[in-house]
């Protein structure tokens, strides 16, 4: 959101984020404190610290839809993957004139000098 304190601003970026598929995380206090502290953050849709999985992304002219899949147990190669949650984000369109670039000062070149190399440190 354009003002991250306010989300009823206009929404300027999405980030997903999933956890991995092959990592471990304690299920106990330490994930609903997790839960707790990131589901009091207006801007978050979702969040599941409980399970291990991956997010697949279609991306379109029209939209971004992303399936969050998680493994039944990840230390199973073969294990079941299921849909937690799906959802999608309209495209936008960019601004109309959008600010120029700004131009990085170009450094003089270097120049050799003769004498032999010291390090500090």
């Amino acid at each position: 959101h354009h003002d991250l304190e306010d989300t009823a601003t206009e929404r300027i970026g999405t980030e997903l984020v999933g956890t991995s598929v092959s990592s471990t995380f304690p299920v106990d206090d330490q994930a609903e404190l997790a839960e707790t502290l990131v589901g009091e953050l207006d801007y978050v849709e979702y969040i599941n610290v409980r399970q291990r999985g991956y997010t697949v992304v279609d991306l379109s002219v029209d939209a971004m839809r992303y399936e969050y899949k998680v493994v039944a147990d990840p230390t199973v190669p073969d294990s079941a993957v299921s849909t937690a949650h799906t959802g999608q984000v309209p495209a936008r369109v960019a601004p109309v004139d959008p600010p120029p670039p700004t131009v990085p000062p170009i450094a003089p070149p270097a120049v050799p000098v003769d004498a032999p190399a010291s390090f500090t440190g």
